[in-house]
């Protein structure tokens, strides 16, 4: 657990933003709103941020931002514990059905995975919760075969209905770990199959997916007719994106900017200079063992099935195939890389299963290389970080911009691209006077814009053409401001540290 929270801690600091973390505000500020809530009187209470997504985290953070202001540390220290607490459930699941060694293996492997830390650092996908409601929910499951009370049982439902309502695609694992409880563990699941149990059960389940389930009767079904469709879209994508999640090459380029811009950071630190000697020393390496080390596993699976954990490790593989070919025939899903860690960590228990039953001695040094080259990736990342500083999506530009924002005083700011609002209300709880245009100039609205340029005090946010999310929207723009008599007036260009002009500030002045 210390491992991890040390690998995430940099990233956690020095990160900006990203529009999906700073979602939850929508459901906290009064500047932007939730899809769904619950009203009592002059009382909202946030249930789903998205049709899929649940309003969980921002029930969390809205008693979390009383006390602590919204930043970096503050959005995303909780959700590295939780992650760390992941480890520690790993760790105990592996402990009570493989035996010692395995869960060390399986928790060290975990905890230094690249993919696992980077995306554990900012829980952009809003993933953290589904790692530990499916491991705690196992885990009681396991309890409660062993030794049977209510409590356990009604507890893991709870905490699986817990995780649908939190993203519906937990629907995925759910199904995957029906499926192979079924294929693997026939016996031992129909023996615990009575009324009673089932009431209990469904009960649990039904209170911890609650919110989610009020809705979608609410707005019939929309969590479903809205998201999922089953066709393989960019099939090819989905294949490499699997093997970049698991070899942690994935977010190179995507978290770290793919270049060092015009300004390229140079280590000033003591921590820095050594990443910097490391990464050279080892000249580099942006990927790490675990596609060899998975195909070993599968290689040994014949001794495997001579022992024991057969059963595990057959569990886990159909947990992860499952899971993953669900994404892959769902339109949309599975093109990821917050999408794909979702598999974690069932193929790292199948290798730690095998390696401590079949390689016995030899799985502890060969396991520490995996480590330390996982941990080699890590440190490139950092060093990519340092050197070519966050992507767009992460830009530390969003500091300068926000406090020349707050200077302004302007009575509105009107946002343009998409990955910007959300984060500025958050930052500024919900105090600047941001409003979304970035969907009309999408739509080609003339008359939204023509009325939001006739307020001249008005200044507008956009990224700069380079870096726009949602290519076009300046172009647009410009060409509707044109045609109505309005020429641009620049008044802030937002560079990131490396140089590079992120945003563009500007108002619209008429020609008359």
């Amino acid at each position: 657990m210390a491992v991890f929270i040390a690998c995430c801690w940099p990233f956690m600091k020095q990160l900006g933003i990203e529009v999906d973390e700073a979602m939850i505000g929508n459901g906290i500020y009064e500047r932007l709103a939730p899809w769904y809530s619950w009203h009592f009187g002059d009382n909202e209470i946030p249930v789903m941020l998205l049709t899929y997504l649940g309003a969980l985290k921002t029930w969390l953070y809205s008693v979390l931002f009383l006390i602590w202001t919204p930043g970096p540390v503050s959005l995303r220290l909780p959700m590295v514990l939780v992650g760390a607490a992941t480890v520690a459930l790993t760790f105990r699941f592996v402990d009570v059905c493989v035996g010692r060694r395995a869960a060390w293996i399986a928790a060290a492997l975990l905890a230094t995975d690249p993919s696992f830390v980077l995306t554990g650092s900012f829980d952009f996908g809003f993933i953290a919760f589904q790692f530990v409601f499916k491991l705690g929910a196992l885990l009681l499951l396991v309890r409660f075969h062993q030794r049977p009370a209510a409590w356990k049982l009604a507890g893991a439902f709870f905490l699986l209905g817990l995780a649908l309502w939190d993203k519906a695609v937990f629907l995925w694992i759910l199904a995957a770990l029906g499926v192979a409880a079924i294929v693997v563990f026939r016996r031992e699941v129909w023996s615990h199959v009575t009324r009673r149990n089932c009431a209990i059960a469904c009960t649990a389940f039904v209170a911890g997916a609650l919110p989610f389930i009020v809705y979608n009767i609410a707005r019939p079904l929309e969590t479903f007719t809205s998201n999922v469709k089953l066709e393989p879209d960019n099939p090819l994508i989905k294949v490499v994106l699997l093997k970049r999640s698991i070899d942690g090459s994935g977010l190179f380029g995507w978290v770290t900017a793919p270049d060092a811009g015009p300004s390229p950071v140079a280590p000033h630190s003591l921590a820095q200079r050594t990443a910097f000697l490391v990464s050279r020393t080892f000249h580099a390496p942006v990927s790490n063992w675990m596609i060899p080390a998975f195909i070993l596993s599968l290689f040994l699976i014949p001794w495997a099935l001579r022992t024991p954990v057969r059963r595990v490790v057959l569990f886990s593989l159909l947990v992860f195939a499952i899971t993953w070919l669900l994404m892959f025939v769902t339109t949309g899903a599975g093109g990821a890389v917050h999408h794909v860690i979702l598999l974690w960590p069932f193929h790292l228990i199948a290798i730690a299963a095998v390696f401590s039953q079949v390689l016995k001695k030899w799985s502890i040094p060969i396991v520490a290389v995996l480590c330390f080259v996982n941990l080699l990736v890590v440190n490139q990342y950092y060093v990519a970080m340092v050197h070519n500083g966050p992507a767009v999506r992460w830009t530390d530009a969003f500091t300068p911009l926000t406090t020349w924002l707050c200077s302004t005083k302007a009575p509105a700011i009107l946002v343009a691209d998409w990955g910007i609002i959300e984060t500025l209300n958050l930052v500024s709880e919900g105090e600047l006077p941001v409003e979304d245009a970035a969907t009309a100039i999408r739509a080609n609205n003339r008359a939204a814009m023509r009325n939001w340029m006739a307020a001249d005090r008005d200044i507008w946010v956009t990224h700069s053409r380079e870096y726009e999310q949602w290519p076009g929207q300046y172009d647009t723009l410009r060409k509707t401001a044109e045609s109505l008599g309005y020429s641009q007036e620049m008044l802030q260009i937002i560079h990131d540290r490396n140089g590079r002009p992120i945003f563009e500030i500007f108002r619209f002045r008429h020609a008359g």
